[in-house]
């Protein structure tokens, strides 16, 4: 039966096996998990989100000499191929040196107040480490992988609490984390239709589809993303990720993305890492301070061509200072935007040598709803408003254009023949009368929200042109081509 609780941990027997989770009575909490069917365990701790939970218990001393022991406690532990974590706390009543060791059949590790102490990679062979630790209570964890042997793990220390005499470790508390739901990412992916030289607006892409992952650990060949997204094309693919993941120990985390081509990643929104461009795999790493709870992750990325390469890991508290893959429960993704759309209406006209003050009396030959404003020749146009003639047009175009963050911005149009804008109303861009090519720009400080954007333009004869774009705070000050949310006139 359960033995009374003293001031240095457990007295009496063991007790019966415990519920997953965690607890703050004294002992050990002790979890099992075991590998997927038909996959063999290496010489290393694996993520233990991509593993099976087996069951958890409370014991009084992490000894463990042989399987049947694990079994006395988790009836279910599998003969060979099976990780464990122990979580408990150490008392210390005099501050001082401590050396703790441990002896396993194939590998263990020691934690202590969530710094790695020990690595023990020799089989059935005791690896110490010391440690100075103050009076008072030091989280302790124990994990490692078992193989096919009969040996288990043991954890022992010496110090000045045990006369320097070595001891079975015993925790007065043993709360530790729980264990880990398996891991789900949202990934979605998109292909465009342009040279990606950087991340895309997404009003600018089609998404191919979506899937739940397991990890963001992507290369060309097996975790390849056309295992998740069938027949993906291997040129211009963008691709989004979305998690929440745990952190247990509040601390600082260094993050790192490996990627080719170009990465954004975000912690709870705020950009951390900014690796967006054609690149070779490249490796970055950005720290920050994150408190326990749960956290929000997301990762935009693109090839240019070839398949996605891409890695993500953390390290901190909660890995002992490791580098580890990060888990996630229960993505959350926005909605994806609409697509740009921008109301034309295609006027024909006569001899013109500016742009009409009104298009009231002349002959309406078509309108449409079209992606943007970027034409070069009148082949697109056409497609869309096939009474189109080839010459003495005027075009009027309807956007609402969305800011996001508010600042300067400079909005450009380059056209032949002549074309105007207006912003809110207001003349706004005047790149008027008959001409070559030309770009005329102007700026004005915008505020956050929806601004009415009108653009009317002719030709009276050779090819058409007309292209619409900006550049501020919401594009990083890159020149794109204007988006609108909805075609409708006003």
């Amino acid at each position: 039966e359960q033995g009374e609780q003293g001031e240095r941990g457990l007295e009496g027997a063991d007790g019966e096996p415990g519920v997953p989770g965690t607890s703050s009575g004294g002992g050990w909490s002790m979890q099992i998990f075991a590998a997927r069917e038909g996959e063999r365990l290496g010489s290393s701790v694996p993520n233990l989100a991509s593993l099976q939970f087996v069951g958890s218990a409370i014991v009084r001393f992490v000894d463990m000499s042989d399987v049947s022991k694990f079994r006395k406690f988790v009836e279910d532990t599998p003969s060979s191929d099976f990780v464990y974590r122990f979580s408990g706390h150490v008392k210390v009543e005099q501050a001082g040196k401590y050396t703790f060791c441990s002896t396993s059949d194939l590998l263990s590790r020691v934690f202590v107040d969530f710094e790695l102490l020990v690595e023990n990679k020799q089989a059935d062979e005791k690896s110490c480490g010391d440690v100075e630790l103050e009076q008072g209570l030091h989280a302790v964890m124990v994990d490692g992988v078992h193989g096919d042997g009969e040996g288990g793990v043991v954890l022992t220390y010496r110090g000045r609490d045990t006369d320097y005499e070595e001891e079975s470790v015993r925790s007065v508390d043993s709360r530790g984390p729980p264990p880990p739901p398996h891991s789900r990412f949202l990934l979605r992916v998109f292909a465009s239709n342009k040279d990606l030289d950087k991340f895309p607006d997404l009003r600018d892409v089609s998404l191919l589809g979506h899937s739940i992952v397991p990890s963001l650990s992507f290369d060309e060949e097996a975790n390849s993303m056309a295992q998740f997204i069938p027949d993906p094309p291997t040129r211009n693919v963008a691709w989004q990720a979305f998690g929440r993941f745990s952190i247990y120990k509040s601390g600082q985390y260094k993050f790192c993305s490996l990627s080719s081509d170009g990465s954004l990643l975000y912690i709870d929104s705020e950009l951390l890492i900014h690796d967006d461009r054609v690149q070779s795999p490249t490796k970055t790493c950005r720290s920050l301070t994150l408190a326990r709870g749960l956290h929000d992750v997301h990762v935009d990325g693109f090839k240019h061509e070839g398949e996605p390469i891409f890695r993500l890991s953390y390290e901190g508290p909660d890995t002992g200072g490791l580098p580890a893959d990060l888990n996630s429960v229960a993505p959350r993704a926005p909605q994806l935007p609409r697509p740009s759309q921008w109301l034309i209406r295609a006027y024909r006209s006569s001899q013109l040598l500016q742009v009409p003050s009104s298009t009231a009396g002349l002959e309406l030959v078509g309108e449409a709803v079209v992606h943007s404003i970027d034409f070069k020749g009148t082949q697109g146009l056409v497609e869309d408003l096939p009474a189109l003639p080839q010459s003495e047009f005027v075009l009027e175009a309807f956007g609402r254009m969305e800011v996001g963050r508010p600042g300067a911005y400079s909005l450009c149009l380059t056209s032949k023949d002549g074309s105007v804008m207006e912003l809110d109303g207001r003349s706004f861009i005047h790149n008027d009368g008959r001409h070559a090519a030309k770009r005329v720009c102007n700026e004005a400080v915008l505020r956050s929200g929806t601004h009415l954007v009108k653009i009317v333009s002719f030709l009276s004869g050779g090819t058409f042109q007309l292209l619409a774009t900006y550049k501020g705070p919401d594009t990083e000050d890159e020149e794109e081509v204007i988006d609108s949310d909805e075609a409708m006139a006003f």
